[in-house]
């Protein structure tokens, strides 16, 4: 029985929050942030996007404002993205990095400078998934959606329960083989000119997720924002039909 618990996940939970930046909302992020912090998790994770980043001389400001929206409440990860200018200058991990939750095991592999899934990011990922064969579930995180190139071959050996990603401000969710993929919504960037009482179904709308882990089971919940920016619809992760999405 020792031997089998050391092979599970404890339970435990997290939350991801999406893109916040072009062109931002203004108080959407800092609502989702105290939504997200009502649900208690261990550690929340931003999928990148913090700040808009367009200029040198402004960045370190937009750092501070991002900081200062997301709260002190929560523990808290970032994956790199395409907007976070300094990112290395302001976050206290790596664009590259990895760690360990109660079993299980954390990829975030920052931004690649275009729309593919670049050497460095692979590289990191083959090494690092390489050393953690054992874990019992293993999560991958990067900002742009590049899916279905080498990322889905790596996933697939190594057994990546989900790979999340943020960039096009649109909830999706899709099954390959055996991997997850889930595209994190908005959490106060641009809707692109959607709006969630007409597009909900295609998944526009501002959200967070939250994620429950219990042993290797995997619960992942979307909640809407709630008003004055949403209507605090809420489905699980797997379930979109019956919820009302396409």
């Amino acid at each position: 029985m020792f031997a089998l618990v050391l092979l599970l996940a404890a339970d435990f939970r997290f939350v991801l929050i999406g893109d916040r930046t072009g062109t931002e909302t203004p108080g959407v992020y800092a609502q989702v942030w105290r939504e997200a912090a009502v649900a208690k998790p261990a550690f929340a994770i931003a999928i990148g996007d913090m700040i808009q980043g367009d200029s040198a001389a402004t960045a370190a400001a937009e750092w501070r404002e991002a900081f200062s929206l997301m709260g002190p409440a929560l523990k808290k990860y970032y994956v790199q993205g395409n907007h976070d200018r300094d990112f290395k200058l302001h976050i206290p991990q790596p664009a590259l990095f990895s760690f360990d939750f109660q079993g299980a095991h954390f990829v975030l592999l920052g931004d690649s400078p275009n729309d593919v899934f670049s050497e460095e990011q692979a590289a990191f990922l083959k090494a690092d998934l390489e050393k953690h064969q054992s874990a019992p579930l293993k999560f991958v995180l990067l900002h742009r959606p590049v899916w279905f190139t080498g990322l889905h071959v790596i996933a697939q050996k190594y057994g990546v329960h989900t790979v999340f990603s943020g960039h096009v401000h649109r909830y999706a969710r899709l099954k390959r083989d055996d991997v997850q993929y889930v595209l994190v919504g908005s959490s106060g960037g641009s809707l692109r000119g959607h709006h969630p009482a007409d597009h909900f179904a295609d998944g526009w709308f501002y959200s967070h997720i939250v994620a429950d882990v219990a042993g290797r089971e995997v619960k992942l919940e979307v909640k809407e924002t709630a008003a004055p920016f949403g209507k605090a619809r809420r489905f699980l992760v797997g379930q979109e039909a019956a919820a009302g999405l396409k």
